[in-house]
């Protein structure tokens, strides 16, 4: 099951990666043209996961979307979505 949501997780990611254009509220001081728009793709499907999923908790929600942000994104990408779902997370 932990696989397959992982490979759902990242299929959604490759889609939303050609459809985004949202605004990120939780990361004011990086404004969308600055973000890797792989990025903003994971933000996009963790911020919704954390929001309003229940079928995982938070720590697996963003660790995933590290892990993915780490492997399909840039350098910073792992820390910046780890920040940026933090707030999220404690923003609820």
């Amino acid at each position: 099951m932990a696989r397959r949501r992982h490979l759902s997780r990242i299929a959604v990611m490759q889609v939303l990666f050609e459809r985004e254009k949202r605004q990120e509220l939780h990361a004011p001081e990086w404004p969308i043209e600055r973000m890797d728009p792989i990025s903003r793709s994971i933000l996009l499907i963790g911020a919704y996961e954390l929001l309003f999923g229940a079928d995982a908790p938070a720590a697996v929600v963003m660790n995933e979307a590290i892990e993915i942000a780490k492997e399909y994104g840039t350098e910073e990408g792992g820390k910046f979505v780890n920040g940026v779902l933090n707030a999220i997370a404690h923003a609820k």
